[in-house]
């Protein structure tokens, strides 16, 4: 925002998605431009303006700095982040935003491996913040749980019996599949290391 300042977006537990000015940002002796860098965890002090907050103060909690100086850790935090910036609304639960998005990022700050498991997993529960939690335990339309032969309905929002499936649009899913969304949406991201996931083999 002109020549010294910029806007940032925070993600905070007490006011959700907010726009904070942050004066002087680019000046060469400011903290204040390296305490808002992308990915810095904190607690700011804010004063509300019009129609942006104005940012007074940070103390600064973790810079996650391991995700920024690694290219597959800063791949998927960023889909994250696009992700929440893209789909949060004004009905989305703050707290619980703010707690997966900071449960997420301290586990990303140090990941060697699976990263697709990861991001795979922050969707799923992402989608459950946002009130889209699909129906894993049984038959959407008819309440059945025999597994024997099930579909996923993206419309119905969930699985689907093969006796529901003339009349519901749905796709073929492996009972494995069902097994490994339900482990990855229960499991909180520090154990799912503990998840062993061949996703070639899932349909």
């Amino acid at each position: 925002y002109k020549e010294t300042s910029k806007i940032i977006t925070l993600l905070t537990r007490e006011l959700g998605k907010i726009s904070v000015m942050v004066l002087g940002a680019h000046r060469p002796k400011s903290r204040k431009g390296s305490l808002t860098q992308k990915y810095c965890a904190g607690y700011f002090d804010l004063n509300e303006g019009r129609q942006v907050y104005y940012l007074q103060d940070v103390r600064l909690i973790q810079s996650f700095y391991g995700i920024r100086c690694n290219l597959k850790r800063l791949a998927i935090a960023e889909v994250a982040l696009e992700l929440i910036d893209r789909t949060y609304g004004s009905n989305t639960n703050q707290s619980q935003s703010f707690s997966i998005l900071y449960s997420f990022l301290k586990v990303v700050n140090q990941l060697e491996a699976n990263f697709r498991l990861y991001i795979v997993a922050f969707i799923i529960k992402w989608l459950s913040v946002l009130g889209y939690r699909p129906e894993l335990t049984a038959c959407v339309n008819c309440g059945s749980v025999h597994y024997d032969e099930m579909y996923f309905s993206i419309p119905y929002g969930g699985l689907i019996c093969n006796k529901c499936k003339g009349t519901v649009p749905g796709r073929a899913i492996s009972v494995e599949s069902i097994q490994v969304m339900v482990n990855i949406l229960f499991t909180p991201f520090k154990e799912l290391y503990k998840i062993k996931v061949d996703f070639s083999r899932l349909i």
